[in-house]
């Protein structure tokens, strides 16, 4: 394959050479010639893999974007926009710049929202939410495409999945409507409102009347509880930032505070040598927690806290806190910070032994109340219940080290995994995959890739990928379920092959699925089928008039039930 795509660059290259010379018409043969190639991609794929939207691009101006039908691989043309979301398997949206498109793919019936509409999904009672902040309009459709409501003059907008309730206000009344039910509650309100969320069956809000801050609970028969929101002293509520404002537990509001600055003291212009990174100017928002119940504040910033930044572990009030401002000469691709955990929204303090703030250093176990970090080359986990530090006793921890910038980095070479099983965590080495008990502190291996040069690898969501719920929240990461077969990645790193994988972890059996030339991309796993794509030189992504089963040709191969 390699050879192939080698020739069609040379060929024409060389010819030219003993002619001479390259003329206009040369150039514009070769341009004409590889204006015919381009990399195709998956953008993204139907709940149970039965559709997908392929695109095709190339530096020639070629931009486009097909509908397929993977078990048949028919396609249509749609237009390649900035997103696309499946709602099931019965709609598709369609997002360009001043323009929504809601596709039917039973009946293909299209409805076209002309403006920058946001949407939100509500898979459980099939309900979806257009809003768009300009038009201040809020539109709802079914799962079919069918319009329900609409709304106009709306201010905001407040969401809860679980409850499939939202929350939304015009210039005088506050609404929350139920999703299931199709039924509307109102109050009569008219102060400026920064933000409001469902608490339980009420409605909690961020108001100010111009002169304080106020906490509304809006209730049941019309009942409305007030009570002024008291700002910590030289600090302001940064109201710019009502994304940063979020609710846990249903009781802890949490909100960003930031210090003030005297602007009325001379400002004296000072040349220093230092290596305090320039970023570190204006005071950034800090974590400031209001209990809901109890009616105070729960955790409040230091006095001294400019540039501090929080970082929420679960949704139980862990934090892990840090000034990034200090300075110091540092390790700029891999910085390093003194660390502290609060438990409970800052109920207690503790010092931590890992002192990196990439994500990809450090994650938390909530359930063991330990921390498992990469530092100083080596895979550790610490007691936070005792400050116990022990490494993972790996038979060769250098094999866990990457050697991006010598090794210096500090990275890992392979990411963690939490499980279904409390204290039971997988990690990768790059080749291999090794289950650590994090209270026995023990390491067994999975997979045995590395004397094989193949690399084994678990495959994330690029979906749902480092999203996290809020400002404060570190990204979720993924759970692999040990009850269940895991699916993997397999590449030869000697001979470039690839492959799928099953692993039945409970019984350490590995069972090959599939094995190809082509390099296997992105793998995408529902309870009925193995969907994934390859890199290839075969032929492109949207060209799938063979049959989907011949994969060496069709690039997307679909299979199951497994």
């Amino acid at each position: 394959m390699v050879i192939k795509k080698i020739l069609v660059f040379v060929v024409p290259l060389f010819i030219s050479f003993f002619k001479g010379q390259i003329n206009e018409d040369s150039i514009k043969a070769i341009n004409n010639l590889y204006a015919q190639y381009y990399t195709s991609a998956v953008l993204t794929m139907s709940p149970t893999h039965k559709w997908a939207i392929i695109s095709d691009k190339n530096s020639y101006g070629l931009e486009r974007a097909h509908l397929v039908q993977l078990q048949t691989g028919k396609s249509e043309d749609i237009p390649l926009s900035y997103n696309n979301y499946f709602f099931g398997d019965n709609l598709l949206i369609i997002q360009e710049n001043e323009r929504t498109i809601v596709k039917s793919l039973k009946n293909k019936n299209t409805i076209q929202l002309k403006g920058n509409y946001l949407y939100e999904a509500f898979d459980k009672v099939g309900k979806l939410l257009f809003y768009d902040r300009l038009k201040k309009e809020l539109l709802l459709f079914d799962s079919a495409g069918n319009k329900l409501r609409s709304y106009e003059d709306i201010e905001s907008i407040g969401k809860s999945h679980e409850q499939s309730q939202i929350v939304f206000r015009n210039s005088s009344q506050t609404f929350k409507f139920d999703l299931k039910k199709l039924e509307l509650t109102q109050w009569k309100s008219e102060d400026k409102v920064y933000w409001q969320r469902l608490l339980n069956e009420d409605v909690i809000s961020l108001e100010s009347n111009g002169q304080n801050y106020l906490i509304r609970h809006y209730g049941k028969l019309n009942n409305i509880k007030t009570k002024i929101l008291h700002i910590q002293e030289g600090f302001y509520l940064d109201s710019l930032s009502t994304a940063k404002m979020t609710l846990k537990q249903n009781r802890y509001l949490i909100l960003p505070l930031v210090k003030k600055i005297d602007k009325s003291k001379v400002q004296q212009s000072l040349i220093l040598y230092t290596n305090q990174n320039a970023y570190y100017k204006t005071p950034m928002s800090q974590m400031a927690v209001f209990d809901l119940t109890e009616s105070k504040w729960k955790r409040l910033p230091e006095g001294s806290d400019f540039f501090s930044r929080q970082i929420l572990l679960d949704d139980f009030g862990t934090i892990m806190s840090f000034d990034p401002s200090v300075d110091k000469i540092e390790n700029e691709s891999n910085v390093t910070h003194q660390m502290t955990i609060e438990k409970k929204f800052g109920e207690s303090k503790i010092m931590i032994d890992n002192s990196h703030e990439r994500k990809q250093n450090y994650y938390y176990d909530g359930l063991t109340n330990r921390m498992i970090y990469f530092q100083d080359q080596k895979w550790k986990i610490e007691n936070l219940n005792n400050g116990l530090v022990s490494e993972i006793p790996f038979e060769k921890p250098s094999n866990f080290t990457s050697w991006v910038y010598n090794g210096l980095s500090d990275y890992s070479s392979g990411n963690a995994y939490s499980t279904n099983k409390k204290g039971f965590w997988i990690i990768s080495d790059g080749y291999d995959l090794f289950l650590v008990d994090l209270i026995h502190v023990t390491a067994k291996r999975l997979t045995f890739g590395r004397e094989k040069d193949i690399s084994f690898s678990i495959q994330e969501d690029f979906r749902t990928k480092y999203l996290n719920e809020s400002y404060w929240d570190i990204p979720k990461i993924l759970q692999v379920n040990m009850n269940r077969k895991l699916i993997l990645k397999a590449f030869n790193t000697t001979n470039y092959t690839s492959g799928i994988a099953e692993l039945d972890i409970k019984n350490l059996r590995l069972k090959m699925l599939a094995t190809l030339d082509d390099v296997i991309q992105e793998v995408f796993v529902t309870d009925e089928n193995i969907t994934f794509t390859v890199q290839s030189y075969n032929q492109p992504l949207s060209d799938l008039n063979q049959s989907p089963f011949d994969f060496l040709t069709a690039i997307v191969w679909h299979f199951g039930p497994f």
